[in-house]
């Protein structure tokens, strides 16, 4: 599976792109270590965001300088997009249109509004382009949980 993953990652993720990594990278330190080890020969970005699993050795992260997050909201394009390892019904500026991308639950949860499971197992181990994510969200709608009672 390992082999699979990696494989995968370095077919699609490419020299100069920015990742974020959703969370769970570190069950296997040996395994962690060569993935950031290849990430930066290949020149890629990489952010990691912490899942439930992760145990991230500050020596390797601080090495290779990557950012680590509990939770981080970036612009992209024109998107507000708010990534986190853990699903959630309401996230900043949701009712404005803003994405919610998340790993943990392994495809079992329904999204709601524009949320998606970007987890690897929810995508055929492969990951997940800002291009597909705009596909995904075309057809979805805004979810309004909480908003006083305003649509």
């Amino acid at each position: 599976m390992d082999k699979t993953i990696v494989d995968n990652f370095f077919s699609t993720v490419k020299k100069g792109d920015t990742f974020y990594f959703l969370g769970d990278l570190t069950f296997d330190r040996n395994f962690f270590e060569k993935f950031l080890w290849d990430c930066h020969a290949n020149k890629i970005n990489l952010h990691l965001i912490r899942g439930n699993h992760d145990k991230i050795p500050y020596n390797l992260t601080s090495t290779f300088n990557i950012p680590v997050y509990d939770l981080k909201t970036v612009k992209i394009e024109d998107k507000i997009v708010v990534l986190c390892h853990y699903a959630m019904r309401v996230w900043d500026r949701s009712h404005h249109g803003s994405i919610c991308l998340h790993g943990h639950s392994h495809g079992t949860l329904e999204s709601q509004g524009l949320s998606y499971d970007v987890g690897i197992d929810n995508n055929n181990f492969m990951p997940v382009s800002f291009e597909e994510i705009k596909n995904i969200m075309k057809d979805k709608q805004r979810y309004f949980a909480d908003y006083h009672g305003k649509k």
